[in-house]
């Protein structure tokens, strides 16, 4: 047995005085893809034990729970160990024993959920589930949106009634979302979202690593503080929402009302007229598209500030600089909010970061590639002609020269920091993960 191996764990059975509620002792086995082949919370082992007469000599580890049999592993199977966090895990059964296949049809089962001493157990609470996402849907390892019966806390997240469980199928890294929001976080983009690491049992069959996030929306434990009867949420680039349009200043750029929901709104107050609600909002998003458009000439005055908040646009712009992610020229997942009429228009929440660091269209870019096509390279997509408009105004230009900076100098060791932090956080469940589904048939569908 190698020294560093029987170091390593002798290391680790005189570790475990210090252990907190949610430290698990994980052991690999030397296999080509390693598999976990023990596992077990630090409080609930007692002691461990070498059988041999020195480092290197040691054949066997025994490990002795607090209570139950012991384990023998001859140490020559063993590669490597890992103690840390285990994520929990999320027990999905359908009623009819399948998995959804469509976002339209919600599905009957329950949840439960093992919380591994960091989070509460769940026992069997009764939810709808349906697939989510675009693009994604089409993938092998599905993403989906549960709804709950009535609001409940989940993982620490705001009490809401819905969530989404992201796949992070073609993300093999499984860190890309998570490290997108923590940057979004450090730079005050509004209502970033949580990404909490998971484990999925669907019907009986483990399913994956998945991470689990608020609804993106108003009233839905994302953007929580805004009226929905004054605001609204604008969704750049979607066309399949009940109420959608495209402005006269950018006609390739479909813009659509992620909330709230005209309708239900209607339906609840019969005052409430809908299409003069939506009509009302398009004058108002009229006047600030225009006010971008007019300033899209080179030394033209503009004055697309008195309508949106220029911090916004600078952190916003940032998040996606850094993270060299490319879909602002389509744009995809681009959302601009309101809080009331006679308000400043804001950009955010970021969302969807799978596709980033590099990583573009199923195959890596260089990172000094353009974030978004020029005015005259654009062609068919929406969001060039719009975010480059808006990178020629030149209040704009000096926040966002005074923001990286202040990224550089401040923002950023607490980054890399996070990095270490959520990778160690994820190394179990992304070892099993990258069993279920592999790195290679991840980028063939990509």
């Amino acid at each position: 047995m190698k020294k560093y191996i029987t170091a390593a764990l002798v290391a680790a059975s005189t570790a475990f005085a210090a252990n907190a509620d949610n430290d698990w002792l994980h052991i690999y086995d030397n296999s080509e893809i390693p598999e976990v082949v023990f596992t077990s919370p630090v409080g609930n082992i007692a002691e461990i034990n070498y059988t041999g007469t020195d480092g290197d000599t040691f054949s066997t580890i025994e490990i002795t729970p607090v209570d139950g049999t012991v384990t023998s592993l001859p140490l020559a199977d063993i590669s490597r160990l890992h103690i840390g966090t285990n994520v929990p895990t999320i027990y999905i059964t359908t009623d009819n024993g399948q998995i959804p296949w469509n976002k339209e049809d919600w599905w009957r089962g329950t949840f439960s959920m093992e919380g591994y001493g960091a989070f509460p157990d769940i026992e069997g609470d009764s939810i709808n589930i349906r697939l989510r996402g675009n693009s994604t849907m089409s993938f092998s390892k599905k993403p989906f949106r549960v709804k709950f019966d009535k609001k409940r806390d989940l993982l620490g997240l705001k009490k809401s009634k819905n969530f989404a469980l992201l796949a992070n199928y073609i993300d093999n890294t499984l860190m890309r979302n998570a490290m997108a929001m923590k940057l979004g976080e450090l730079l005050g983009t509004p209502y970033v979202n949580h990404i909490i690491p998971v484990n999925i049992v669907f019907n009986g069959e483990y399913y994956g690593s998945f991470t689990v996030t608020e609804k993106l929306g108003i009233n839905s434990g994302s953007i929580d503080d805004i009226d929905e009867t004054k605001g609204i949420l604008w969704e750049l680039g979607a066309e399949d929402e009940a109420y959608h349009y495209k402005p006269s200043s950018y006609p390739s750029l479909p813009v659509a009302v992620k909330d709230p929901d005209f309708d239900e709104l209607a339906e609840a107050d019969t005052t409430f007229n809908a299409e003069e609600w939506f009509e009302m909002w398009k004058k108002d998003a009229d006047v600030m598209f225009q006010s971008i458009r007019d300033g899209a000439e080179w030394h033209a005055e503009s004055h697309w500030d008195e309508y949106i908040d220029v911090e916004s646009v600078v952190n916003y712009m940032l998040v996606f600089d850094i993270c060299c992610n490319r879909e602002l020229r389509h744009p995809k997942s681009v959302f601009v909010h309101k809080a009331a009429v006679g308000e400043k228009y804001v950009f955010g929440p970021i969302w969807d970061f799978d596709w980033c660091f590099t990583f573009d269209e199923g195959k890596s870019v260089p990172p000094q590639q353009y974030l978004f096509l020029n005015r005259y390279e654009g062609g068919q997509y929406g969001g060039t002609g719009l975010f480059y408009a808006l990178c020629l105004n030149k209040k704009f230009q000096q926040r966002f020269n005074e923001r990286w900076t202040e990224f550089y100098t401040t923002v950023y060791p607490q980054w890399l920091e996070y990095f270490d932090e959520y990778a160690a956080m994820i190394e179990v469940t992304a070892y099993q993960n990258g069993q279920r589904w592999t790195a290679d048939e991840n980028s063939k569908q990509a």
